[in-house]
């Protein structure tokens, strides 16, 4: 599972994503579910295993991750992934009617 891209909101897209060669099937996509740090590291590890990620929430700290998110959506920017006037100086996500990354059939 990955992070959903789809221009209603967060629900699960039918398209694959593809960008700069690279292509993310759409079943994939979806939204990141996270993981409860209780449930003791072999669960974590079988779950990345699973998920192809792991997501502690709370793990790190908030402020230390809004600014690496700046920072990646201002070098996303430049590359042109994402929608014009997307504010990427934002902590929050994009409008409902664009999430910034479109969907496209591969």
């Amino acid at each position: 599972m990955s992070i959903a891209v789809n221009a209603a909101g967060m629900g699960v897209t039918q398209t694959p994503v593809a960008a700069h060669g690279k292509t993310i099937p759409a079943e994939k996509l979806g939204p990141l579910a996270p993981t409860d740090p209780g449930i003791g590291i072999e669960a974590i590890r079988r779950r990345y295993e699973e998920d192809g990620y792991v997501w502690l929430k709370g793990l790190l700290p908030r402020a230390e991750v809004i600014d690496f998110r700046r920072w990646v959506f201002t070098h996303l920017a430049e590359t042109g992934l994402l929608a014009p006037g997307h504010d990427s100086h934002s902590a929050s996500r994009p409008p409902k009617a664009s999430t910034g990354i479109s969907p496209t059939a591969a």
